[in-house]
């Protein structure tokens, strides 16, 4: 063998670490976002029914990243970027300069938007999806010779009878 490939049910820390925050970060960046659309003049329940509709969406693409899904990191790359246009947009319903609580909480949104952006993009977070997929490809090999093992035990069981 040339090279020795490092096994471990874990991935490195360091990606894991970046995981972690980037979920973190997103909660509160929707968090804060449903906090600035809730100071609209619009009914509660509206706004309480797009956050929950927002957060089921995120628990999904999440849990597929979780999951090695390259796919549901681009989701998830333009799920933050719609959601961060969205909240941009009620720089327009308001006067920042007369309204400090809204403009520094818009602020605040527009902070956590982007860091969840720059640290989906970056290579650590990157090198835990490329663990999370690589776990499931080997999980679902060993899963198939299981039960091929199975299926060639049941044979021998039923000829030997």
């Amino acid at each position: 063998m040339d090279r020795e490939e490092v096994i471990s049910w874990f991935p490195p820390l360091a990606s894991t670490f970046c995981f972690l925050l980037v979920t973190l970060l997103s909660l509160v960046f929707l968090g804060s976002s449903m906090g600035n659309w809730g100071m609209l003049d619009i009914a509660p329940e509206l706004v309480w029914g797009a956050g929950v509709i927002l957060m089921v969406i995120f628990c999904v693409i999440n849990f597929r990243i979780t999951r090695g899904s390259f796919r549901c990191k681009r989701l998830l790359q333009l799920y933050v970027l719609t959601v961060i246009i969205l909240s941009q947009l009620l720089w327009l319903t308001y006067d920042p300069f007369a309204d400090k609580v809204r403009a520094l909480l818009q602020v605040f949104t527009l902070v956590c938007g982007l860091l969840v952006l720059k640290l989906t993009f970056s290579k650590t977070y990157l090198a835990f999806i490329q663990f999370q997929h690589d776990a499931q490809l080997s999980l679902k090999a060993a899963k198939l010779e299981v039960e091929q093992e199975i299926q060639e035990i049941l044979k021998s069981m039923q000829q030997g009878k």
